[in-house]
């Protein structure tokens, strides 16, 4: 026999290795190549739900399931579990008061579960599958207020967890499983008539509260706050650092939410209208978020300019001034990020490219599913724009208009810059108001990287004509003419707007040049224009004529008839006439607002943008 003595430390350091391997001996088999990540538990393809490791995560979610039919939050519910682990569950799920007795829908939890689950059961038949999927619905049934939100906890928890929380998607993430419980559909297509009814009417409460907790400023629907008070539904308080505002974050979720109901009524439609404006409205353009690691070690993040970099949208933003706050441990309200402790800024996230999906691609989508009228330039429909100008002629203030016209280059696409001037404008005027916005191009592309180069502007300025067109009503081609016979053939299914400041000439001689064009007409006023033909053909000079710009009648206004579908004009309502300006009311009565919105972005050229201050008007 062969004794062997060691120090007690080395025996020590022995068990200490060999004691994981024999207690995690079954986690440690279920660790190969088939094991996932909790995480990625509902990203897996159709079949894969009935493999065993499929089913044997889904034991382990039962396992952690409360009586009350929840389940607790950050846990890794595809970890592999001793017996040693199920009985610890267990004992800790019955004393009460532990993480695993506290059910949540607070970071994903329950409604993750209740997916999952579902999906398994769909694949594998299992019963006790279904059994908790639908104590999982009970909860959620039982834990909605009366009013239409939920807490973050339930049961309730004194402190900001009585909240209705929209805070990391939790309410939102409640109410999509319950859309499609009461859709029927698969994975949920088991759940009984009961549960079904359940579910239509909670989710229509949740969809009558979302719309009446959306913060309105100055008449205008806005965001929401990551919380909301349970009784007052006012924006409130949750963590230190987490103070009433207007959310560039949870919003997204609510906004994708309110986008995903199939028949929207006008009050959703409005509610997204007015949140996607708003987060147009307040993007943060020009910077973006540099990791680093301070002198004394310390992971940290800073803000620094870059034009390139995508948009941004703050955390928070102040209530009635938009503007993005900061508030660390102390609750503190700052207005700069390099104002709060470092242990926040680099350890929670106060900016984030959340919307831009949503504004870019699932915005437009949705706006077309549901056929909806077309929006303005300051809504994201980007209209393609040509210009015709007597700039440097007759007319000084095309001088003002090109300049207006330049600040909101960065909304519409502008393909073209024409000098069709009545008298000596010429293309170089243009070109002095491009050398004037090259001054202020670094200023104002800070505020949005749409802004179009001076280069870029300059390469599409063209010189149109400069005489009157004769008796024929064109001449010969011109640059500018011919530019806009090019772009009207561009391969866009949007159409070319021409905006004609000056002569038509270039417009009429695009339209003679290339007969494939369709167009349509807005004239600035209707009525007849008399006209004397001098020629020298005798049967045709002398003759008069008159060509009349028609006026419809109020009913048939605002879309083109059968009769004239090329000419359009403005509504002649005697209700929105002013001065003896037909139609003129349908616009002025925006004129404060979009004269704000002008001076607004004049202010752009006078310094660049700030990650830390409201964002002027976009």
């Amino acid at each position: 026999m062969i004794s062997l003595r060691m120090p007690s430390s080395s025996i020590a350091l022995l068990m200490a290795t060999l004691l994981p391997l024999c207690l995690g001996a079954e986690a440690w088999a279920q660790s190969g190549k088939d094991t996932i990540e909790w995480n990625d538990a509902l990203d897996q393809e159709p079949a894969w739900y009935t493999s065993a490791e499929a089913v044997r995560i889904a034991d382990n979610v039962l396992l952690y399931q409360h009586e009350n039919g929840g389940w607790p939050k950050n846990i890794d519910m595809a970890r592999g579990l001793s017996e040693a682990d199920k009985d610890r569950i267990r004992e800790e799920q019955a004393e009460g008061g532990t993480t695993l007795s506290n059910t949540t829908i607070d970071n994903g939890a329950t409604y993750s579960q209740i997916r999952y689950l579902a999906r398994v059961y769909e694949a594998a038949g299992d019963d006790r599958f279904k059994e908790g999927v639908l104590r999982g619905v009970d909860y959620l049934l039982e834990a909605q207020y009366d009013n239409g939100g939920w807490p973050q906890y339930y049961p309730l928890r004194e402190g900001y967890y009585e909240h209705i929380a929209f805070n990391d998607g939790a309410m939102i993430g409640a109410l999509s499983v319950l859309r499609d419980v009461a859709a029927g559909e698969p994975p949920f297509a088991f759940v009984d008539t009961e549960r079904h009814a359940g579910a239509e009417a909670a989710v229509a409460r949740g969809i009558d509260a979302i719309l009446r907790m959306q913060i309105n400023q100055d008449g205008k629907r806005t965001a929401w706050c990551a919380q909301h008070d349970a009784e007052t539904l006012e924006p409130a308080w949750a963590r230190a650092y987490e103070p009433p505002s207007l959310s560039g974050s949870e919003s997204v979720g609510v906004v994708r939410f309110l986008m995903a109901i199939e028949e929207p009524t006008p009050e959703i439609v409005a509610a997204v209208e007015g949140a996607t404006e708003w987060f147009r409205k307040v993007a943060i353009h020009g910077y973006r978020v540099e990791e680093f690691v301070d002198e004394e070690g310390q992971e940290d993040k800073r803000i620094v300019p870059d034009p390139d970099a995508p948009p941004l949208w703050a955390r928070f933003y102040e209530i009635g001034t938009n503007r993005p706050i900061f508030l660390g441990r102390d609750s503190v309200v700052r207005y700069a990020f390099t104002e709060i402790e470092q242990e926040r800024r680099g350890g929670y996230r106060y900016y984030g490219s959340w919307a831009e999906d949503l504004l870019e691609k699932e915005y437009p989508s949705w706006r077309s599913r549901h056929d909806l009228p077309e929006l303005g330039a300051l809504e994201g429909q980007r209209h393609r724009v040509v210009v015709s100008t007597d700039i440097g002629g007759t007319d000084p203030d095309d001088f003002q208009s090109m300049v207006h016209l330049l600040l909101y280059a960065d909304v519409l696409d502008i393909e073209g810059l024409i000098s069709s001037p009545f008298g000596p404008g010429r293309k170089a005027h243009i070109l002095q108001v491009i050398d004037h916005y090259e001054r202020d191009y670094s200023n104002l592309k800070s505020y949005s990287a749409a802004y179009p180069t001076p280069d870029a502007l300059r390469a599409l300025t063209k010189q149109g004509a400069t005489e009157r067109a004769g008796y024929r009503g064109v001449g010969v081609p011109t640059e500018g003419s011919k530019w806009i016979v090019e772009r009207a053939q561009a391969n866009d299914p949007r159409p070319l707007h021409v905006l004609v400041w000056g002569g038509i000439e270039d417009l009429a001689q695009a339209l003679h040049d290339d007969g494939t064009v369709r167009f349509r007409f807005s004239p600035k006023g209707a009525g007849t224009y008399a006209f004397t033909i001098r020629s020298n053909v005798p049967a045709l000079d002398s003759k008069t004529g008159g060509i009349t710009a028609f006026t419809p009648p109020p009913d048939v206004a605002q879309r083109p008839s059968a009769k004239y579908p090329n000419w359009w004009t403005d509504d002649p309502s005697p209700q929105l006439a002013e001065d003896g300006h037909i139609g003129a009311r349908t616009v002025n009565r925006w004129r404060e607002d979009f004269l704000r919105d002008f001076a607004d972005r004049m202010l752009r050229c006078t310094a660049p943008a700030s990650p830390h201050s409201a964002s002027p008007r976009n």
